[in-house]
């Protein structure tokens, strides 16, 4: 990032008044632009990791169920209750280490593409000459 901006920051020509007149008239239109661009951006990456949080919640909830069940076992009155709450529990315990397992994927997945986005948005500053 040092060495991106020092280079951006360099003009490689003196920018005549002509230049500067026409960055500052056409400010309200390009700086506008590069506000929605970046909101773009960063609602993208939120979106990305929405989906993480939400699949590590609903692992933690089914987790919490099959302990709620558990715990409930004990204070039913009906043997037939005890059953029903027994196997709701571990069934909810299975579906919860699955999901747990499929949070961990998930998140690794989106590390990668989070890198990947991170990359193509530092592309669209560098140039293909200067990527090397």
């Amino acid at each position: 990032l040092p060495k991106l901006i020092r280079e951006k920051v360099r003009p490689k020509h003196k920018v005549s008044a002509l230049e500067w007149v026409l960055i500052i008239v056409g400010s309200p239109i390009w700086l506008s632009i590069g506000i929605a661009f970046a909101a773009c951006l960063i609602a993208v990456y939120a979106c990305m990791w929405s989906v993480a949080v939400t699949v590590w919640a609903v692992a933690a909830a089914l987790a919490a169920a099959a302990l709620a069940c558990a715990v409930n076992i004990f204070f039913v009155g009906a043997f037939s209750k005890g059953i029903f709450l027994a196997g709701a529990a571990l069934v909810l315990a299975g579906l919860a280490i699955l999901t747990f397992i499929a949070s961990y994927f998930i998140t690794k997945a989106i590390l990668r593409l989070s890198a990947d986005f991170g990359r193509w948005i530092k592309s669209l500053f560098i140039g293909k000459e200067k990527r090397k």
